[in-house]
């Protein structure tokens, strides 16, 4: 009986571990409501690490670069002088240009009419 305890103890313990180490995707969009990604009412293409290195090698803009994975992307197109919001960990960014592809691990790419946050 004690043998079983032990397995079922060291079991529960290794779960709560495996739950605490979870951190909850959020996503921060132009309204500045934060969401998880999986409760956004759209579809957010995800550009990794891999497909920024293959097109490194043509450009190193990161305009450039999202433009050819990403469809329907469009840097330059604004609706009602809204500016797309760029966060790096978090922080707000001004623009994309000066920063090395080499050092993003990826891209997440909301799609127009993400900043209604219905859920929070």
């Amino acid at each position: 009986m004690v043998k079983n305890w032990q397995l079922f103890s060291s079991f529960c313990l290794t779960a709560i571990v495996s739950l605490l180490a979870l951190e909850p995707v959020r996503a921060l969009t132009n309204n500045s409501c934060v969401t998880a990604l999986d409760k956004q009412p759209r579809s957010v293409t995800i550009v990794t690490r891999s497909q920024i290195e293959q097109q490194a090698v043509l450009s190193r803009d990161l305009n450039q670069i999202l433009n050819r994975l990403v469809p329907s992307y469009g840097f330059s197109s604004r609706l009602r002088a809204s500016r797309p919001t760029v966060l790096i960990d978090g922080a707000p960014l001004a623009r994309l240009r000066g920063i090395d592809p080499s050092i993003i691990e990826r891209v997440e790419v909301l799609p127009q009419g993400s900043d209604r946050c219905p859920i929070k």
